[in-house]
């Protein structure tokens, strides 16, 4: 059995913890290479991948029956004609980065609710806001609608809950509430969750139904004077749309991180560009390059995680975080 690791960008693993991994699987053969300067070769007899190699090279994996990602999004990967065989494994690192990601989501939410963004970005407003009525808010008592149940989403729901939110989960499977969640709903109640909510929290992969789900009228079904913030897939929501209730001051403030700018091959089109610095001009808006989900814990997390689940393999057992090819997650 070989297994290619692929190192580059934000994913990597040191020497200890490829050691780690070499112990938990005796007999196996580890290659650890870049994920730019991969040999087609190597490729094509890896049994299994751990990484993120460029989609277009998955043709070349004659050999390859089940690819890992560390990240848990999948949509790049989610295409059966992407692979040379139809009958691949492919699974996501689901529950590493629900806790920091939540921990993201919750430092922008609480730098909005307090205008952290306009006082830290001009000292000058220190005096003139001296005479002005205070524009913060509690987050305590706030309902809160957190679209997207999964590690993420929970782990986010947790916090607001401990914060004294009522929290509104939005999820396809609305027989599993999770304990921090008051109520659980699906995309068909989607409107009224955003009617009573005070927060919305995006946590939400991309896939074919939820692309540009936030929109004009999603946006519209919030309060005015609501707080949006996005550590899901930033594809999710239509930007031009969030810019024009920002600026006439419907939307509170907003909290993005980029998660898409984080791709391989990310590709920011000048329209997509235009429509960023449209929303980083806005003092009531935080934009942060898809960083939400790195921690000191990120590589321990996603090391352990393989190794339980190169276990679960070896011995014939069904992988847990498995990909569906159809619901594109």
């Amino acid at each position: 059995m070989k297994i290619l690791i692929l190192s580059g960008g934000e994913f990597s693993i040191g020497p200890r913890r490829l050691l780690s991994i070499q112990e938990a699987a005796p007999g196996v053969t580890l290659d650890y290479v870049p994920a730019d300067n991969i040999d087609l070769d190597r490729f094509a007899s890896a049994e299994i991948i751990f990484g993120m190699p460029q989609p277009e090279l998955l043709h070349h994996a004659a050999s390859l029956e089940w690819l890992h990602l560390p990240t848990t999004a999948v949509d790049r990967y989610v295409s059966l004609s992407l692979y040379a065989r139809r009958t691949v494994s492919l699974t996501k690192s689901v529950g590493v980065f629900g806790i920091p990601v939540a921990e993201h989501a919750l430092a922008m939410l609480l730098s909005l609710s307090r205008s952290l963004p306009r006082f830290l970005s001009d000292v000058s407003s220190f005096s003139e806001a001296a005479g002005d009525e205070p524009d913060g808010f509690e987050i305590f008592g706030s309902t809160v609608t957190v679209l997207g149940m999964g590690s993420i989403g929970i782990e986010t729901a947790r916090r607001l809950s401990a914060f004294g939110c009522k929290v509104i989960g939005v999820r396809r499977n609305i027989l599993e509430k999770p304990p921090a969640v008051d109520r659980i709903c699906d995309l068909r109640s989607l409107y009224d969750a955003l009617k009573q909510s005070r927060i919305v929290v995006n946590c939400l992969p991309l896939t074919s139904e939820t692309r540009s789900l936030i929109g004009y009228d999603e946006l519209s079904a919030m309060k005015r004077g609501s707080v949006f913030i996005s550590v899901g897939s930033d594809k999710t929501v239509n930007l031009e749309a969030l810019a024009e209730s920002l600026e006439a001051r419907y939307i509170a403030g907003a909290g993005i991180d980029l998660i898409s700018s984080r791709s391989a091959d990310a590709d920011i089109s000048p329209a997509r560009r235009e429509e960023l610095n449209r929303l980083a001009a806005l003092d009531n808006v935080i934009i942060t390059p898809g960083t939400g989900g790195f921690s000191q814990n990120m590589e321990e997390r996603l090391t352990r995680l393989f190794i339980s689940q190169l276990g679960r393999y070896r011995g014939g057992r069904h992988l847990q975080n498995t990909v569906d090819f159809f619901s594109g997650y």
